[in-house]
């Protein structure tokens, strides 16, 4: 789900209208309430709902209508409490089943007329859209349809960071006969042809050899594109200690030689003060620095020294609590320092430390690489952005990265 939701840009979320399961569904902890946050935490702002199993209602049209707008005015209602613009949300009712007003009108709900949306400039800002259909926005506008595939059909695309440096979290790696080692993933930022770029945080250089995307040979991919690339290394391997794997990230040739030039430059392994990566790729770290808001707590109050579960893009890994910098109790403005624990409603500024080399950026660099969700115990407790990443790692000539004594922290 965590993967799945990072690599896309609307969700759509399924809901039942069966009496029972779908209150249970919707209810604090329930399936499509988590599926929802963690999509909106991965970056999902636009969100299309199904309301299946619609057919269970067919013997009696009025308490089928009935059903659907109590389904819909909760989900909208929790969707709405996570921040999303509800009025540009379409809310279809389904038999996917019988394939109700899946990809034709159904005959079956009479009394169903089509959703509306609304799509105001706000929404439509650079942040959310391309230059195409912004440029097209002068007043709020209102799209119509009736079916699933309508809904989709009225869905835009964001604006791509096309300037930005090249980002590539690779998803799934796979080693092909007579082509080579080939990474899979979404292309967060920038541009990719064959040349020279560094796999993070192993720091190997690759050549990218052919480029695939929806089975046809390209010249190039930009951001968006959910691409194969096809790279070369002698230094690339799949097993090992210092193999590749998900959720590592493919960076451009130019970062990946300034950070092994400027890393090697140095002579000192000991912990360096943390620093904002302005833009340039780095050998990957052990600590970083973010802000998180915390959702729920069935239990204790979160602590110094809490071992959550972080899912950030496409990769996710055992992390420490090891500071608490600041905490801004709910309702509140101010932060307060030297609080030790941090509530529910709390957002708190920490550092984080991890037992193995992991790859993320500044949200205000890259935010699909600077986003997180924090897990305990399969629930989701808080959401997080980066602020900073510190450069805890040298790397020599050869290329290869040493760990750092950020480690610590973790006892074998």
């Amino acid at each position: 789900m965590a993967t799945a939701a990072s690599m896309g840009d609307v969700g759509l979320l399924m809901v039942t209208a069966a009496k029972g399961k779908f209150e249970s569904d919707i209810a604090k902890g329930g399936q499509s309430r988590v599926e929802a946050r963690m999509a909106f935490i991965s970056g999902i702002r636009r969100f299309i709902v199904a309301v299946n199993m619609m057919d269970l209602f067919s013997h009696d049209l009025k308490a089928q209508q009935d059903r659907f707008i109590e389904v819909s005015e909760a989900v909208l209602h929790m969707l709405k409490t996570l921040g999303v613009q509800i009025d540009a949300v379409p809310v279809v009712p389904v038999s996917t089943y019988e394939g109700d007003n899946v990809f034709e009108a159904s005959e079956t709900m009479p009394w169903y007329t089509g959703w509306h949306i609304k799509i105001t400039k706000d929404s439509a800002s650079e942040k959310n859209v391309g230059p195409s259909l912004r440029e097209s926005i002068d007043t709020d506008s209102l799209l119509s349809g009736v079916t699933v595939l309508d809904a989709i059909d009225s869905m835009y695309a964001p604006l791509r960071q096309m300037e930005a440096p090249f980002r590539f979290p690779v998803q799934q790696w796979m080693k092909i006969s007579g082509v080579g080692t080939v990474a899979i993933g979404r292309i967060e930022s920038g541009v990719v042809k064959p040349d020279t770029v560094y796999v993070q945080p192993n720091n190997v250089m690759c050549n990218v050899a052919s480029i695939e995307r929806h089975h046809s040979s390209r010249k190039l991919a930009q951001a968006g594109d959910c691409v194969a690339i096809c790279i070369r290394g002698k230094d690339l391997k799949l097993n090992g200690p210092n193999a590749v794997q998900r959720g590592c990230v493919i960076v451009a040739e130019t970062l990946g030689k300034a950070v092994a030039q400027s890393s090697s430059s140095s002579s000192s392994n000991k912990l360096q003060k943390p620093l904002m990566m302005g833009g340039a790729a780095h050998a990957g770290t052990h600590q970083f620095t973010a802000r998180i808001v915390c959702i729920r707590i069935k239990s204790n109050p979160i602590r110094v020294g809490a071992m959550p579960y972080l899912f950030a893009h496409v990769a996710s890994f055992a992390a420490r609590m090891v500071d608490i910098v600041s905490v801004t109790p709910k309702g509140t403005k101010k932060p307060v320092s030297d609080v030790k624990t941090i509530a529910a409603g709390d957002s708190a500024v920490v550092v984080f430390q991890t037992e193995r080399r992991i790859y993320v950026e500044p949200y205000a660099i890259c935010p699909n690489l600077g986003r997180f969700a924090g897990v305990f115990d399969d629930d989701i407790v808080f959401a997080g952005v980066v602020q900073s990443v510190e450069a805890d790692v040298r790397v020599d000539a050869h290329g290869s990265a040493r760990k750092a004594q950020s480690s610590k922290y973790f006892h074998k």
